[in-house]
């Protein structure tokens, strides 16, 4: 594909392909010799289908995501990565998943926690996440007592995190989120290679460390208790505020403390995770004080007691309008106001703050925010119009509290249109087309952050219209399960400008068919389920491919022989 501009960009596809005959008023790819087939395509006797022998070399892995009836419980199953040149033939064996089981535990106490085991993914696939949760009641088994179980994949290294949950301490009133912070396990969790169909059981402790009660001082500010407060200035003196909730959090933006309420003096106290190299006390108003800025604090910048000084909002009514192409009211827009110069006095103490609002049936919006500079973003339900970013500033009015008048433009979305054929230029009717939002080049405008992927269905005459926001994307083509026809799938389509039109005309290629059998452990056949296949393009893996796992175990899938570029 060529990508130009004339009165609008063109995306041309020619590819090889297959003969067809319509069944049932669909296309499908069907043969019954070579000769019904088109390019370098030959027909597959067995399926009576044309496939592709042009293909390029695909470098493949599959995911089993297993069925949810009961009884199949088991982690999904990914695949090393294989390469792929023609028409193939891969079994899957799904190997002894690897029992893991522990205490979670503040001495003798057994801690109420979530447990999330992470590891990487595929490249550019997201991170394979794991979660359970502690037990009400304590397993025995072997003679070990065990307050949560889980099932991970053999022969990986997982990270561990362990998150204190909201349940009450037994005897107190005290969550366990603010009595304990949140503890990190990096590479903690190596479990072994499967052993044939035996379910191997592991061991894994997360004990919280007596440390934890020690006083926080000059250069140990990890794995301890810190003392403060929070406090605003009245008349030049230090009144205490109440009520807010302060924690530490660290540069990635995970917390790494326990979470204090503070008391009427303003008074904290927080647990700090250990290892913890660096942070900031982060203050928020929680649901009781949902007009309360977020502070966040480095303590390298506060005084000797750790007091953290915040501001006293003032509060601001902001009413305004979002209107469309010929000034009509947008109906149940959706304005997210965010910013970060809240009562920034270049102390080390800097506040935010963020609100969502929703217009009404006429696009009117009325909505409470402090002074400050705020990045607003607004996302139309209306899927005609675009997400749209601006930048305002919201000052205190010279009379009463009340801003009003503003009003948010917003344009159309860009278009995908054009059309989808078979190989001869027959129309190709019912082909699910979306466009998924990928990572934005740099270069693209700040309304490129928040594109929606987008979905449409291509009509009788085989033509779909299809409306982007600005932004990068992933697009899906995918044919009728009964056509016979692979995906087309075009990774990193760019949308520049909301004013752009893009022309696309598609051809659907003849597939490389992959099929196979999954068996479980004990070699018995996995029913149920389905297994997806990921290329890999540019250093990450696209999905090229999806199949479902029959009642004998067995999948088939047509994949497509190349990406369709730019």
């Amino acid at each position: 594909m060529q990508l130009t501009r004339v009165s609008a960009l063109v995306l041309l596809a020619v590819v090889a392909g297959c003969s067809f005959a319509p069944i049932d008023g669909g296309v499908q790819n069907v043969c019954g010799g070579t000769d019904e087939c088109t390019g370098s395509a030959t027909c597959d006797m067995d399926r009576g289908l044309c496939v592709s022998n042009a293909v390029e070399s695909l470098e493949l892995a599959l995911e089993l995501i297993p069925a949810t009836d009961p009884g199949t419980d088991r982690p999904n199953f990914i695949t090393a990565p294989f390469e792929v040149t023609g028409p193939a033939t891969r079994d899957l064996q799904i190997p002894s998943w690897v029992e893991v089981s522990g205490q979670v535990r503040r001495g003798d106490q057994r801690v109420a926690a979530d447990l999330i085991f992470t590891r990487p993914g595929l490249p550019g696939r997201p991170v394979v996440r794991v979660r359970t949760t502690t037990l009400n009641e304590p397993l025995v088994a072997d003679g070990n007592e065990s307050d949560y179980v889980v099932r991970l994949e053999p022969g990986q290294l997982y990270d561990v995190e362990v998150k204190p949950r909201a349940d009450t301490m037994p005897g107190s009133d005290t969550p366990w989120l603010r009595a304990l912070p949140p503890m990190r396990f990096i590479g903690v969790v190596q479990t072994p290679e499967a052993e044939g169909a035996t379910t191997i059981r592991w061991r894994a402790m997360f004990p919280f460390p007596d440390t934890l009660d020690r006083v926080c001082e000059t250069g140990v500010l990890s794995g301890c208790s810190l003392n403060g407060a929070v406090v605003s200035m009245v008349d030049g003196e230090p009144f205490g505020q109440a009520g807010l909730q302060v924690r530490a959090v660290a540069p990635d933006g995970s917390t790494v403390s326990s979470t204090a309420l503070t008391e009427e003096d303003g008074g904290f106290l927080l647990k700090v995770s250990p290892n913890t190299e660096s942070y900031i006390l982060r203050v928020t108003g929680g649901a009781d004080r949902p007009l309360f800025p977020v502070v966040d604090a480095d303590p390298a910048f506060l005084s000797a007691d750790l007091r953290i000084r915040v501001p006293e909002p003032r509060v601001i009514r902001y009413i305004g309008r979002v209107e469309g192409p010929g000034n009509r009211g947008v109906a149940s827009a959706t304005l997210a106001f965010e910013s970060s110069d809240i009562g920034d006095d270049g102390d080390g103490v800097q506040g935010s703050f963020r609100s969502t609002v929703t217009a009404d049936d006429e696009g009117a919006f009325d909505v409470e925010l402090l002074a400050g500079t705020y990045d607003v973003v607004i996302t139309p339900a209306d899927l005609d119009l675009a997400v749209s970013t601006e930048t305002v500033g919201i000052v205190p009015p010279t009379s009463g509290d009340t801003l009003r008048g503003q009003l948010f433009a917003l344009p159309r979305r860009a278009r995908l249109g054009g059309s989808v054929t078979a190989p001869d230029m027959r129309e190709m009717p019912g082909v699910a087309i979306e466009a998924v939002a990928a990572d934005a080049p740099m270069t693209i405008v700040p309304e490129a952050r928040h594109n929606r992927s987008s979905e449409a269905l291509t009509f009788e005459t085989g033509q779909f219209d299809l409306p982007l926001d600005v932004g990068a994307y992933d697009l899906f083509l995918r044919p009728p399960a009964s056509s016979g026809f692979a995906w087309v799938v075009a990774p990193e389509l760019v949308v520049g400008s909301v004013d752009s039109t893009l022309v696309a005309r598609y051809q659907v290629d003849a597939p490389v068919p992959l099929a196979g059998d999954v068996t479980g452990p004990e070699g018995a056949a996995v029913v149920g389920g389905e297994v997806r296949a990921y290329a890999m393009d540019d250093g990450r893996f696209v999905e090229v491919g999806r199949a479902r796992v029959d009642e004998l175990g067995h999948y088939e899938m047509l994949l497509p022989p190349r990406f369709m570029r730019p």
